[in-house]
């Protein structure tokens, strides 16, 4: 029993170790593969977040150029100065047609409408602040609930008279682009003073939109994000860059998988080796046992033998020593209690143990005669 519960204890001590090593290593690399991921949705946004910032640019300069191009037309600056707000209207509208803006509007010195295709009131003052000391200008802004992108460029007779404001509006479509070029779902985004988000426009279809709380439920929900703030006057407009992290981890799945099978074979063949090592640790343990208890049985003839058992064979080794020095001084012992050590012949209690045993007439005899 005691040699069954040390092989079991050996064997359930192999394998515990063996499951920790495993579980360990697992959990181990796929920390590793989580971070990885992670760091390359990382690089994935700092590459998209620079390929948006070359769109917007690219867009902005589409519509300075429309917008210095308007500017610059005798007939236009003729028709502002004149006040005659129907070519101006019509001047702007042509001008915006050609570059697709959707939306075209004058300002006049005093930061008033003059004339625009929307019909949609002015109301972003420092953009033509901007304008008024640099030229031109850019920004984002919200009109009728929308937002656009906006230019403002000076129109001079010579001295600034107005200001020429284009837009391109912030809709699904320019969304959808910007997620084709990043590979990342693309959603714009008003951000009100509370930090509550208003969903512009977006990549997402529009059951899943609505899911979008606030950064830290896609955090919940999965998604790595990263917020870029546009330079905005009024509401705040922000772009939101999500990259799902199953997505992410998806080229890992089959490592994750192999890993995993790795780890189950590797317990299930921890358990048959240290069941096979228990055994042969503890089989020469219990032919020591028995060697021990056919010693104190008096049963000297057979030696032990342990194989290959290096530290065993020592103490085997010892163990055949003790056998043959008990049987030794018992030889000894038995020539001393039978033998006369003078003359090297049987003694008389020698002779009485013999006669002792049974089958021996002639010891009678002899006794008798001899009496």
């Amino acid at each position: 029993m005691l040699l069954h519960s040390l092989r079991a204890h050996i064997a359930l001590v192999f394998v515990v170790l063996m499951l920790v090593a495993q579980a360990a290593a697992y959990f181990v690399i796929n920390s590793v593969i989580v971070k990885n991921a992670h760091r390359g949705a990382e690089d994935q946004f700092a590459v998209a977040e620079r390929v948006f910032e070359q769109v917007l640019h690219g867009n902005s300069e589409q519509l300075i150029q429309a917008a210095g191009v308007a500017a610059a037309d005798f007939g236009f600056r003729q028709a502002v100065a004149t006040y005659d707000n129907k070519t101006v209207a019509s001047a702007l509208q042509n001008h915006g047609d050609r570059i697709h803006a959707d939306i075209v509007m004058l300002v006049d010195l005093d930061g008033k409408l003059i004339a625009d295709s929307e019909g949609t009131a002015f109301s972003f003052p420092n953009l033509i602040k901007t304008a008024a000391h640099k030229g031109d200008a850019s920004s984002f802004g919200m009109i009728g609930g929308r937002a656009y992108q906006l230019v403002a460029v000076s129109v001079k007779a010579p001295i600034t008279v107005a200001w020429v404001v284009m837009g391109f509006v912030i809709d699904d479509a320019l969304a959808r682009q910007m997620s084709g070029l990043t590979s990342l779902d693309v959603s714009f985004l008003s951000v009100d003073d509370a930090g509550k988000w208003g969903v512009l426009a977006s990549s997402l279809p529009g059951d899943v939109r609505v899911t979008l709380k606030n950064q830290t439920q896609l955090a919940d929900d999965g998604f790595v994000t990263r917020v870029v703030r546009l330079h905005s006057e009024g509401r705040t407009v922000a772009v939101l860059l999500e990259r799902s992290l199953n997505e992410a981890l998806a080229p890992y799945h089959r490592l994750q998988s192999t890993l995993l099978l790795i780890t189950i074979l590797g317990v299930f063949v921890s358990i048959i080796g240290s069941v096979l090592t228990a055994r042969s640790v503890t089989r020469p343990i219990a032919a020591l046992a028995a060697f021990s208890r056919r010693i104190g049985q008096g049963e000297y003839a057979e030696p032990l033998r342990v194989k290959h058992h290096d530290k065993i064979d020592e103490l085997a080794q010892a163990f055949n020593q003790i056998q043959e020095g008990i049987v030794e001084r018992e030889k000894r012992i038995t020539e001393l209690a039978y033998m006369d050590r003078l003359t090297g012949l049987p003694n008389r209690a020698l002779f009485n143990d013999r006669c002792s045993r049974p089958s021996r007439p002639r010891c009678a005899t002899a006794r008798r005669s001899r009496s």
